[in-house]
């Protein structure tokens, strides 16, 4: 090849690496930290907008290693996406799994995140996993929450109360009983008959005698709803904020909990 074709060649691959930054400037604005875009999700999540912040939010916690602010918006936007009204029940409980396992991977590393497991214990409430609901609720219960935060567990306690449909209670007892066979203390009982009162003498047998009782009992009831279930649990929408991962105290979403740690 000559001198001149490749001098022209080498001008040529110049322009287009000079042309580069150029286009991709024009297609769209330089990719967005990890940083940015977890501050993006926390606004999106504070006004509402949760289908938005899981999108942004996908990526940040589609690697193994995953910061748990990341964890935490990503849960705060899935329960709160499945709220959204005509959503179909196979997708508003496909979001809530998403919401309980965001919640309780960061629940492994860190089980001392009260505020992280106030929030997995919403997400079973509103899946109607009562049982494991109550559990994480007793469990943050048990710890020193501020008296705010613990009256609306117990709200939420409540409406589990009220939204179960049948219960049923059964019971026995042994007692001992110096009558058990409920006889007369009296040797003679007197009868009328055709030829008049005549007393009759009890044969041993007749004898109040001693021995140990048993006592069964069981019952049932099945409430009708008059509401929605769980309509009485408040539900308002999460203020994103901090996890709490840096200490028990850190502020996390306010309006539902408060500091809860």
């Amino acid at each position: 090849m000559s001198s001149a074709p490749l001098r022209r060649a080498l001008a040529l691959a110049a322009c287009l690496l000079l042309a580069a930054p150029a286009w991709g400037a024009a297609d769209g604005a330089a990719p967005r930290s990890a940083a940015e875009t977890l501050a993006d999700a926390r606004a999106l999540v504070d006004a509402g907008r949760f289908a938005e912040a899981l999108a942004a939010l996908r990526p940040l916690t589609a690697g193994r290693a995953v910061e748990a602010d990341a964890l935490f918006l990503y849960g705060l936007a899935a329960t709160g996406a499945a709220r959204r009204p005509g959503l179909g029940a196979g997708e508003r409980d496909a979001l809530l799994d998403e919401a309980v396992a965001a919640f309780r991977t960061m629940l492994i590393d860190r089980p001392d995140l009260t505020r992280v497991r106030l929030e997995l214990a919403r997400a079973f409430f509103e899946k109607g996993e009562d049982a494991l609901a109550r559990r994480h609720f007793e469990h943050a219960l048990a710890g020193d929450l501020p008296p705010a935060v613990a009256a609306n567990v117990g709200r939420f306690l409540r409406a589990m109360r009220a939204r179960k449909r049948w219960t049923a209670h059964f019971g026995a007892a042994l007692a001992p009983d110096s009558n058990v066979n409920a006889a007369s203390s009296d040797r003679t009982i007197w009868l009328d008959t055709v030829f008049g009162r005549l007393p009759f003498t009890l044969g041993e047998e007749s004898a109040p005698r001693s021995g140990i009782g048993l006592s069964l009992w069981g019952g049932g009831e099945y409430q009708y709803p008059l509401g929605p279930a769980g309509a009485c649990a408040p539900a308002p929408t999460p203020r994103a904020g901090s996890t709490g991962a840096a200490g028990s105290t850190a502020p996390g979403p306010r309006s539902t909990w408060g500091r809860a740690g």
